[in-house]
């Protein structure tokens, strides 16, 4: 399906294909998607959402498909997206200060998902 998008023109930088990808059945596949979508130039620290004015009105959180992962606890998608230079401390957008704005690690670190808070700190201290 994402060849036959790409083939009609659609442009890796609109909407939020990162964090769609993270959603296809089976890892082994959403892995393929996101590292054919991050090779091809998809933003790897856009947040869901970003620039849909629905999204801003409503005040819904805005993470990063870092963010995604880790609450997934999809460890192969937080290593690749921090291949191709996702930031770990970047916080969530919030339109509400009733909502706690967290990174990517707080996420995963929150869920008790201690092998990726070890990829995560790991990557910090490069």
């Amino acid at each position: 399906m994402l060849d036959i998008l790409l083939d009609a023109g659609a442009d890796v930088k609109q909407g939020a294909p990162l964090h769609m990808s993270l959603r296809v059945k089976g890892e082994t596949e959403g892995l393929r998607l996101m590292a054919k979508l991050l090779a091809l130039g998809a933003p790897v620290d856009k947040y869901q959402g970003a620039d849909a004015l629905l999204w801003e009105k409503v005040g819904f959180q805005q993470g990063t498909a870092l963010h995604s992962a880790c609450i997934r606890g999809n460890i192969e998608a937080v290593r690749l997206l921090l291949r191709y230079g996702a930031d770990p401390t970047r916080k969530q957008r919030v339109q509400s200060s009733e909502i706690a704005e967290s990174s990517a690690l707080d996420e995963a670190t929150s869920r008790n998902r201690t092998d990726i808070v070890s990829v995560l700190q790991g990557h910090l201290q490069m």
